[in-house]
């Protein structure tokens, strides 16, 4: 990750851009010697957007693996065969 001042990023923002499109990376924006924001170029932005939503889903599916809101693997076969099954039963002659 580079570093710039803010005075930099005010005089040179084109130029940070371009690093930023060149490298795909990020870049640490300090005012009087203290770190105040990061610019992410948008390429890291979506990779970064990608990997939190992952983590959201994971997050998600361990909250249903300890409330019970999931079946094992083998289960969900046997209860879609049955379902498969009754479906082939029904009478569609009168649909």
């Amino acid at each position: 990750m580079e570093i710039k001042s803010a005075k930099y990023l005010a005089e040179h923002s084109d130029e940070l851009l371009d690093i930023l499109a060149k490298n795909g990376g990020s870049v640490l924006i300090t005012k009087n010697d203290e770190a105040r924001a990061v610019i992410l170029s948008y390429s890291l932005y979506q990779e970064m957007k990608k990997t939190f939503n992952l983590l959201k889903f994971l997050e998600k599916s361990e909250v249903d693996l300890r409330t019970g809101k999931i079946i094992a693997h083998d289960e969900l076969k046997k209860q879609m065969g049955t379902r498969i099954n009754e479906l082939k039963e029904v009478d569609t002659s009168e649909l």
